[in-house]
């Protein structure tokens, strides 16, 4: 069993992408800073075309792991 989401239309990983690269900014996907650790695992599950893998992978790297959660 898994719990990656490949099946999950690419637009939704877009726009998981845009929520974190939005950081410190108020996004209708972050009500509690727990909703981060959802931000993270969603994209982490359903993104699958490697373009949006690179970004997503770029984002991650580029920020600081403090800013994960």
């Amino acid at each position: 069993m898994t719990w990656q989401f490949r099946q999950c239309p690419r637009i939704v990983g877009n726009w998981l992408i845009d929520c974190i690269e939005e950081l410190g900014r108020r996004h209708p996907f972050i009500e509690h800073q727990a909703s981060w650790v959802l931000v993270y695992q969603g994209l982490g599950r359903i993104v699958g075309d490697e373009e949006d893998e690179e970004r997503a992978m770029q984002l991650l790297l580029s920020s600081s792991v403090e800013d994960w959660t």
